[in-house]
């Protein structure tokens, strides 16, 4: 009220300082609430501040409130030990020279040091992995044969969130349904003792290991990724910033498809289309609709919709002229197939793809056209198609020879 009560050219002045003031109140207001919001923040401020004020009864009550918080304390972060170590440290340190300390504030001390250690470089190791499996690239720093056998040896050992990056690591070195069903489990059994960043690691690699069984045909797998898409959406974990990745989007709609609920499927879309980035939001939207349409068995909509919808982003393209060709293909159009997949292969060959998303693609094409072929083996087929390392549409492509294409 102050700065707009009077809002003519003379006050411009005015107006900029009082923006400024303002933007510094509120910088300080944000900062506030997110110290009341973090319980451990605040208390480990409020003992700062006590010692600073000489206040050492307050100090010494206030510290030995925060050992009693901390020791009852279920749900821990990968930091919790390291302020639990600190609390530790300045409650047997800093009490003066006084006979009768504690042995168990160092023992204390010690173990939580211990924990903080441990699942720190167990974070690390964990990403460690991950990187290697995403580049290539090739670390000296990991044993990794080592640290199995230190997890084996302290399994179910330690911290909750020590035990959880245990698991991550023995899931991504040995990436089975069995690893996988133990993170799933312990997840599930966790679900209230894990923070958003650990469940949020949780679920990423699961639902890769899923997305890779579904590509296989793996039966069960789209209904465990549905799952686990529907507890990222509750908890909030797959929207940063108030924006969804447009690709995220994109594979809850084809999981949910798979899994044959369309209705969800839908007001999932109308729900959360507002927070796909502005640029690709109509976009995706309408190629996310055409794909509800296409699982439907409404291919003749399908197309429709396809037939103005024009997309700048290259991967959509691919999305789309992927659905196309597979729409044809349910209509058994054997002509426009033909025509689609040369249209397809330029355009592939013309975009700038790395050399993953190429092979993709024209695998898909080539192993396409082989299924229209007259004289095709599905069963030799089949193998081929499992055998293919790069390929889009893999689970589709399998369900079409498993069924015999009609089209031939």
């Amino acid at each position: 009220q102050t700065i707009f009560e009077e809002p003519t050219a003379t006050k411009y002045v005015k107006l900029s300082n009082g923006l400024s003031d303002l933007f510094i109140t509120l910088k300080d207001f944000l900062v506030q609430q997110k110290v009341l919001e973090k319980s451990r923040i605040y208390d480990v401020l409020l003992s700062e501040a006590l010692k600073e004020k000489k206040l050492r009864k307050l100090h010494a009550q206030h510290r030995k409130k925060m050992l009693k918080k901390f020791s009852t304390e279920k749900k821990i972060d990968l930091w919790s030990p390291f302020y639990q170590t600190q609390l530790y440290h300045d409650t047997y340190f800093r009490n003066g020279l006084k006979t009768g300390k504690k042995l168990y504030l160092l023992e204390s001390g010690l173990q939580t040091l211990e924990d903080f250690y441990e699942g720190l470089r167990l974070k690390y190791a964990v990403e460690i992995i991950n990187v290697q499996k995403v580049t290539g690239q090739k670390s000296t720093v990991i044993d990794v044969e080592k640290e199995l056998q230190k997890i084996e040896k302290n399994k179910r050992k330690g911290s909750i969130i020590n035990q959880f990056y245990s698991i991550v690591f023995r899931f991504l070195v040995y990436p089975n349904q069995k690893e996988a069903d133990e993170l799933q489990e312990f997840m599930n059994k966790n679900k209230a003792l894990l923070f958003k960043d650990e469940q949020l690691i949780g679920i990423i690699h699961l639902i890769n290991f899923l997305a890779r069984q579904i590509s296989s045909g793996v039966q069960g797998a789209e209904k465990q990724a549905f799952a686990n898409y529907k507890f990222g959406l509750e908890e909030q974990l797959l929207i940063q910033d108030q924006v969804m990745d447009k690709t995220v989007y994109e594979n809850i709609i084809d999981v949910a498809c798979l899994c044959n609920d369309f209705s969800w499927a839908i007001e999932f879309i109308d729900n959360f289309k507002k927070y796909l980035p502005e640029e690709l939001r109509e976009d995706t939207y309408q190629l996310a609709l055409a794909s509800i349409l296409f699982h439907s068995g409404k291919y003749k909509e399908v197309l429709k919709m396809l037939e103005n919808l024009e997309l700048a982003d290259i991967f959509q393209n691919l999305r789309l002229r992927s659905l196309r060709l597979r729409t044809y293909c349910e209509l058994n159009e054997i002509e426009n197939i033909e025509n689609e997949c040369s249209t397809f292969r330029r355009f592939v060959k013309r975009s700038k793809l790395s050399s993953h998303a190429e092979d993709a693609a024209l695998n898909f094409i080539f192993l396409l056209k082989k299924i229209t072929n007259i004289d095709v083996d599905f069963q030799k087929l089949e193998i081929e198609i499992n055998e293919t390392e790069h390929l889009f549409c893999r689970s589709w492509l399998l369900k079409k020879i498993r069924g015999g294409f009609k089209g031939n």
